[in-house]
C-alpha cells in the first residue's frame, strides 16, 4: 500500500513540473529531472525502513512479504539512481548525440531519421535511426520538448 502511495505522489509531482522538465535548460541539453533523482532516494530510504523495520522490537523476525518488497525498492531505487545520473545527451539543429549507462551512445543526424513512434505505456518517443540505433526519449528528461519541436519543423507526426 505504501508503495502505491509513493508512486501516486511521484505522479503528482510529475504532474505538476512537467512544464519545467519539458523546456528544459533550454540548451540543447537532456538530462533527467532532479525528481527522478529524488524518486531514487525515496526508494532507497524505503527500502532501508523496511529492512532495518525487520529487525528492530520484540518480533525481530524477518519475513518473507517484507524481504522482497525491501529488496524490489532498493534495486529499483539504485536503478532509477544510476539512469538519472549517466544519462545524458545533447541536440542542435542538425542532429542529437545521447547516451544511457544500459545503451550504446548514438549520435545521428536528423536527416538519417527513418521513424518517431510515441510508446504511451512507457511514455516515451522511439527515434529510429537508418543505422538501426533507437533513442528512447523519454517524457521525464529535461528539454524533450525541444527534441519534439525539432520533430515537427522536420515534418514528424509527433
Amino acid at each position: 500500500m505504501t508503495g502505491l502511495f509513493f508512486a501516486f505522489l511521484a505522479w503528482i509531482v510529475v504532474r505538476i513540473m512537467s512544464r519545467r522538465i519539458r523546456e528544459g535548460a533550454g540548451d540543447g541539453s537532456l538530462g533527467y529531472s532532479s525528481v527522478v533523482l529524488a524518486l531514487g532516494w525515496l526508494l532507497i530510504i524505503f527500502a532501508t525502513i523496511l529492512t532495518t523495520s525487520m529487525f528492530m522490537g520484540p518480533s525481530a523476525v524477518p519475513d518473507v512479504p517484507r524481504s522482497v518488497v525491501a529488496a524490489v525498492s532498493g534495486i529499483a531505487g539504485i536503478v532509477v539512481l544510476f539512469k538519472g545520473v549517466l544519462t545524458r545527451g545533447w541536440y542542435e539543429s542538425s542532429g542529437i548525440r545521447y547516451a544511457t549507462p544500459f545503451g550504446s551512445k548514438v549520435d545521428e543526424l536528423w536527416r538519417d531519421l527513418v521513424s518517431v513512434r510515441y510508446n504511451s505505456y512507457c511514455g516515451w518517443w522511439v527515434l529510429k535511426f537508418k543505422s538501426g540505433k533507437k533513442i528512447r526519449l523519454s517524457k521525464l528528461l529535461c528539454g524533450y520538448g525541444g527534441v519534439i519541436d525539432r520533430l515537427r519543423a522536420l515534418g514528424h507526426h509527433v
